[in-house]
């Protein structure tokens, strides 16, 4: 069971004999917000999801992101504007995502090899918003090196919006910045 605002939800049978991990995530587009939980195969990052496009919804997943039990807020709103079962939102349109947690402690192992990196305080303009966080490079580079990568969706922790929303959702300890819609970025020296 999975309680929201005092309200018992039980798990959709579905999500569990698939054998999918729930991420709580908030979805920050230009002019909204969207609250809710991700599906991903066991043991599968939010970073994995947003750039390799897979997800367990084989039919969207290359252009949107599924979004399950999402409440729906203009973006300087603590209320939602409306809450729906499913949605899915357009990859390209998302400006950060934010993980809130990962339910039913679905990190208990960690299947990815860690390496050193770098962190890199770093303050990224964005459409609407200033996102303050460390960007992480290899030993040897500097910025412009985490930067200047493959991927769509940049891994940024320590998060912190310089957007007022009204509940508190403006720190994340793991997020990701679409660097499609990166304006600036300034280091911290």
């Amino acid at each position: 069971m999975i309680t929201r605002q005092g309200e018992i939800l039980l798990k959709p049978e579905r999500d569990v004999a698939a054998g999918a991990q729930r991420i709580e995530v908030s979805v920050f587009t230009i002019n909204a917000r969207f609250n809710g939980y991700i599906l991903c195969k066991p043991h599968q990052r939010l970073l994995d999801v947003l750039n390799s496009g897979s997800s367990l919804n084989t039919t969207l997943n290359r252009d949107f992101l599924e979004i399950r039990d999402v409440d729906i807020f203009d973006n300087r709103s603590s209320e939602p504007s409306r809450h729906l079962d499913i949605g899915y939102a357009r990859r390209s349109n998302i400006i950060f995502i934010g993980e809130k947690q990962c339910i039913d402690s679905c990190r208990k192992e960690l299947t990815h090899p860690m390496r050193e990196k770098k962190p890199i305080r770093a303050e990224i303009k964005m459409p609407g918003v200033i996102l303050k966080g460390a960007m992480y490079a290899e030993t040897w580079q500097d910025l412009p090196g985490a930067l200047h990568r493959d991927e769509i969706f940049l891994p940024l922790t320590d998060v912190e919006l310089d957007l007022n929303t009204g509940d508190g959702e403006n720190r994340f300890d793991f997020g990701a910045v679409n660097r499609d819609h990166i304006i600036f970025v300034g280091a911290d020296l």
